[in-house]
């Protein structure tokens, strides 16, 4: 699913174990770009989808695709951005339009 989120977002990284992307995240997230506002965006979303789908394994005993909970993401992330007073214009548009926010 982090995965998918970074080739919406064009950033080419090989996504590893999950200390090393945390740590990569900590390290590259930072700033006030439109860019690392969605990747931040998207990947507070990722956490919260990833313990969610935990949940609904362990104690409702069903479980979604890699593709529903992508376009959960993407449906949390264009709602965050839209109640957002941010300007996108750092953002490439081909960036916005894959996830779906033009």
């Amino acid at each position: 699913v982090w995965c998918m989120a970074l080739r919406c977002s064009k950033v080419d990284w090989e996504v590893m174990d999950w200390s090393r992307e945390l740590a990569w995240a900590m390290a590259s997230l930072k700033g006030r770009s439109g860019l690392a506002l969605i990747l931040r965006l998207a990947w507070q979303a990722f956490v919260y989808l990833i313990w969610q789908e935990r949940n609904r394994r362990c104690f409702r005993g069903i479980q979604r695709t890699c593709n529903e909970v992508f376009v959960c993401l993407k449906n949390i992330l264009c709602i965050r951005l839209c109640h957002k007073n941010v300007r996108l214009q750092t953002v490439q548009n081909a960036i916005l339009v894959a996830w779906g926010v033009l």
